[in-house]
């Protein structure tokens, strides 16, 4: 992502005293999907019929029935007509859309333009991880839809990080908050939204579980991120259980009432989730980095 975002912060009602956030108003949300597949626009409209979204907010683009899309093609087939439709309807100047929400079947990376051959014709070296390529997540590009000429190439600094209020409160102007509704399947994604309807109104309950990697294997950032909600949960009396060893939870851990799961350093399903008996708890929340 071209935006760097901080790790995903979640909360659950269990014993903390601390103020809810005020619900977002449907009437700010936007809900944008791909009119080249039938199954993504009747998950927009599931969506918004169970978030009371109206359907004015609908936006449907055609859009290539791929996950990735050239920079090209993202800035004719998405961007800029998303630009336009947000000018015509006065979007931006209002702020009354501060949320887009993708659904499933719109594309959500961006590939990176090939660099052109030297004089000489010899092949360019690729660029390394933190170099000024132009790849980048759909989504943290869209944040951006109402910033003029945002700079391509690189990460750029998130305005909205560390900003300790609601999107609809905050006084960062042009960004918009981008989400997503996606999975394996549409009966996945109708199941996130279900879930996550269904377990509002009294709060997620349940444990969290982090798994670090040892001290020293060579993953102290992540390992920094995921210490940082181990204390956050103990400010907010979330019961937490810390896994510090080298290797992931075994498969027979007794991972009971998984509420929260923040883990990292293995590209595989492993662990307790390969035991056939292993659920998460409706509405829980799984948070693996890659």
């Amino acid at each position: 992502m071209r935006i760097i975002l901080p790790l995903l912060a979640v909360f659950i009602t269990l014993t903390t005293t601390r103020a809810a956030p005020p619900a977002i108003a449907p009437d700010s949300v936007a809900v944008l999907y791909n009119t080249n597949e039938d199954a993504s626009r009747d998950l927009a409209l599931y969506y918004a019929s169970r978030r009371n979204i109206p359907t004015s907010n609908l936006i449907g683009l055609p859009l290539a029935k791929d996950d990735a899309i050239s920079r090209e093609d993202y800035n004719k087939t998405l961007r800029d007509p998303l630009k336009t439709l947000f000018k015509e309807r006065d979007w931006f100047a209002q702020g009354k859309i501060r949320v887009l929400a993708c659904m499933r079947g719109v594309p959500f990376k961006v590939q990176r333009t090939p660099l052109p051959p030297a004089a000489d014709g010899t092949k360019p070296k690729p660029l390394g991880p933190n170099g000024k390529q132009d790849e980048a997540a759909v989504d943290a590009e869209l944040a951006l839809l109402a910033v003029p000429d945002p700079e391509i190439k690189g990460p750029l600094q998130n305005p909205y990080y560390k900003q300790d209020q609601p999107i609809g409160r905050t006084n960062v102007q042009g960004l918009l908050l981008v989400g997503r509704i996606d999975g394996p399947s549409d009966q996945v994604c109708r199941r996130m939204i279900d879930d996550a309807v269904a377990v509002e109104p009294d709060g997620l309950w349940g444990m969290c579980y982090l798994d670090l990697a040892k001290k020293g294997a060579g993953y102290k950032i992540g390992d920094d991120w995921i210490e940082t909600v181990a204390r956050q949960n103990g400010e907010l009396g979330i019961p937490t259980v810390v896994d510090r060893n080298r290797d992931t939870f075994v498969t027979n851990y007794p991972m009971r009432d998984a509420a929260l799961y923040f883990g990292w350093y293995t590209t595989h399903r492993n662990g307790p989730f390969l035991n056939p008996e292993f659920e998460f708890p409706r509405g829980a929340v799984a948070v693996h980095l890659l």
